[in-house]
């Protein structure tokens, strides 16, 4: 349709012929308007489906650049981090498409502009008939104000198109500058970044050798810290993909049947296998190389070979009560034991008896039960009376047995395998079968490592002196019952004489200080909760 008005001028005053060329003008106000407005509408439809388009594809493909880490992670694939920095360029490519050819700006400018033409023509139709009432019967005074209205509808209504229009052409010109400046910028930020990798590939040799080897100037307490930061990243998908894998602890690297050490300043990621591999599969890594890089440095490794650590839920029968810890105890009617570590006081003032979650609930956690709080008597299965010696070891065909309380409240997590039974101080001795009364608590630190020795009286082992703390910081993955697994982090590997049944045995230093419980062990090795973890859960006094 034609944007300009059809209007033949009178040449003489005529009424009829006046109200008819008002008509005329009006119709074709309206209709021009209506054009206007309609051409706007469907401007503004298609550029609101393709701005909304750009947005979907650009937040799916964020989203999809966001999970391809995860996936890199547990295909054991780094390749798969470039699809992830592909789809993010795309995303913001789409975005920088749109800012440049404006279909998001357009159709929001659009939507507006036309809101604001459809109420402009909605006004001039209902002011016009009071004006058509107000000047009926047309006289020529009357035309010229009718014929002014029409006018200024017309001046008003195409001054909001020329002002849309001209925000249009600042918005382009802009946007047109703003990209020379951009591919300017980044011809310039090439060109200098070319330069710079000329220059950077006459040292690559140098400087990989020094990044290489910067691992062992670090201070240990940055190792350290680096060290636990790169397990936690990394601790599932070696767990998925090395053969054998138990665990992985933080240490300092040991050789020969002595477990010497070699490099007294330097960490090591020491891997816990059930069996050393030499070979290579494209299944697993059997063999762990000596070194990983990761967060760019050059790690180096060891390998212990720890078999399988077991949990131990299998005496002193003979002994009268009241029962020193490290004994064996266990659930009535139940067949499995542990050891009974010690008995504490805790924050209700009660008296307890603390071993391993499972040994004191075994039924429950087989159940899935992992958590249990005071007085939850309906997750206990079966008899709540703990007894020594524990019925496997003869206790109950004997009748050879001394009841030492009920159990009470525990919980077993990826840190935790610790559990309560209510108990008297008749029934339980405050000091550890054999050796001297221990009420305070050893705060482990890196100088411990390889150093510090350690005791402890369990179940199955007796009494056992000798010990080294191996590492102050595992990861360990335990068979439980035969059949599960479950990893723990933050916890304490020592190189001990260790078997099934010692699990709750306290682990006490040379001076006779509370260090950990023990929970799980195998091939030399033990692994124990730290005493001060206990500690900062059950807050507890020692009489």
């Amino acid at each position: 349709m034609s944007s300009f008005i059809k209007f033949i001028p009178l040449s003489d005053w005529d009424n009829q012929e006046a109200k008819k060329k008002v008509n005329e003008i009006y119709t074709q106000a309206i209709l021009l308007a209506k054009s206007k407005i309609k051409w706007y509408e469907k401007q503004r439809v298609w550029k609101g489906r393709v701005s909304k388009w750009i947005r979907f594809f650009a937040i799916l493909l964020l989203m999809c650049s966001s999970l391809v880490p995860y996936i890199s992670l547990h295909s054991n694939d780094p390749e798969n981090l470039y699809i992830g920095y592909f789809l993010a360029a795309l995303a913001g490519g789409i975005l920088l498409f749109d800012k440049y050819y404006g279909f998001s700006n357009s159709w929001i400018r659009f939507t507006l502009i036309k809101m604001d033409l459809e109420n402009m023509t909605n006004s001039f139709i209902v002011n016009w008939q009071v004006l058509y009432l107000n000047n009926f019967p047309l006289a020529p005074e009357g035309f010229a104000i009718m014929i002014d209205a029409q006018l200024k509808f017309q001046e008003s209504f195409n001054n909001a198109i020329r002002k849309e229009t001209e925000t249009w052409a600042k918005e382009f010109q802009e946007n047109l500058a703003e990209l020379a400046a951009s591919i300017k910028s980044h011809s310039e930020a090439l060109k200098a970044d070319i330069e710079e990798q000329k220059e950077r590939s006459k040292v690559t040799s140098a400087n990989a050798e020094s990044r290489e080897n910067s691992f062992p100037r670090l201070n240990e307490e940055d190792q350290f810290e680096l060290l636990k930061a790169v397990i936690y990243e990394n601790g599932d998908a070696w767990r998925q993909n090395i053969k054998g894998f138990t665990g992985v602890s933080i240490a300092k690297k040991v050789q020969g049947i002595d477990q010497t050490v070699i490099n007294p300043g330097t960490y090591c990621l020491q891997f816990n296998v059930s069996v050393k591999e030499s070979d290579f599969t494209n299944q697993h890594i059997h063999a762990i190389p000596p070194f990983i890089y990761s967060r760019g440095y050059k790690i180096p490794t060891d390998v212990i070979e720890t078999g399988i650590a077991k949990s131990s839920i299998f005496s002193g029968k003979d002994l009268q009560l009241p029962k020193p810890p490290g004994v064996s105890i266990g659930r009535q009617n139940i067949n499995s034991a542990g050891t009974l570590g010690m008995r504490v006081r805790l924050s209700d003032g009660k008296l307890y008896g603390l071993s391993c979650y499972h040994v004191i609930f075994p039924e429950e956690l087989l159940k899935g039960t992992h958590e249990i709080i005071q007085d939850e008597t309906q997750k206990i299965i079966d008899e709540s009376n703990i007894i020594s010696p524990a019925s496997i070891d003869g206790g109950e065909v004997n009748k050879k047995f001394s009841f030492l309380g009920k159990v009470s409240h525990g919980v077993f997590d990826r840190k935790m395998d610790c559990a309560f039974f209510r108990t008297t101080d008749e029934d339980i001795g405050s000091t550890i079968y054999n050796f001297p009364h221990a009420t305070m608590i050893h705060d482990l630190k890196k100088s411990d490592e390889k150093e510090l020795t350690v005791k402890f009286c369990g179940r199955t082992s007796g009494k056992v002196e000798g010990g080294k703390v191996f590492s102050i910081y595992c990861t360990q993955t335990v068979n439980y019952f035969g059949t599960t697994n479950f990893n723990f982090t933050d916890v304490i590997q020592l190189e001990i004489k260790c078997d099934k049944g010692d699990s709750g045995s306290v682990v006490l230093t040379e001076d006779n200080k509370l260090l950990a419980m023990i929970f799980a062990s195998g091939n030399g090795y033990a692994w124990a909760i730290p005493m001060r973890s206990i500690f900062n859960r059950f807050p507890f006094t020692i009489d």
